[in-house]
């Protein structure tokens, strides 16, 4: 995991590394809502706001990247790993430069589950409020890899400038997850 993280943090210049657990949720909420990510919704309750256009709202733009096309589901295009790996991580070069690299391990099914060795995963991202979600998603902390090995779900999400912008769009986030 520790190579899997520098890997990425060294090919998006993220600044700084922080790998959160749930004790990390107040702080950054705190920090969502004073660089207005966040909006208060209401007692305990915020609103976040993601670009509309982003790809993860557009099945029809959803792309499966894998090693057997039978991986592809009823909406999603598919490509093969090998040509859409390097293509996204050529447009992550220093999308994250001057930003925090937040490392999130997560599991996906209770613990002990036969789903586990599939739903274990880390996601590095540039963006706080992914973090929030997928702390009231999953199940985050380390100790959730403590048996998984190199068998883990690996994802990537950068927000900078991943390629050419389009009339009318300004950024298009980078998703790159994968099974290792």
């Amino acid at each position: 995991m520790i190579e899997y993280v520098r890997k990425y943090a060294d090919l998006t210049g993220a600044e700084r590394i922080e790998v959160v657990s749930p004790a990390d949720d107040a702080r950054l909420i705190e920090e969502a809502l004073a660089a207005g990510e966040l909006q208060p919704a209401g007692e305990g309750r915020y609103y976040s706001r993601s670009y509309h256009k982003d790809t993860a709202r557009s099945e029809e733009r959803t792309i499966v990247a894998s090693n057997d096309e039978k991986d592809k589901g009823v909406y999603n295009n598919w490509r093969p790993a090998s040509e859409m790996i390097p293509m996204l991580e050529d447009r992550m070069r220093g999308a994250s430069q001057g930003k925090t690299m937040y490392v999130i391990p997560y599991l996906m099914a209770p613990p002990g589950n036969e789903l586990a060795p599939w739903a274990t995963g880390v996601q590095v991202t540039d963006t706080r409020t992914v973090v929030l979600h997928i702390l009231r998603m999953a199940r985050v902390g380390a100790e959730h890899l403590n048996d998984a090995g190199d068998q883990f779900v690996r994802a990537v999400h950068v927000t900078g400038d991943t390629g050419e912008p389009r009339p009318g769009h300004r950024r298009r986030p980078a998703l790159l997850r994968h099974r290792g």
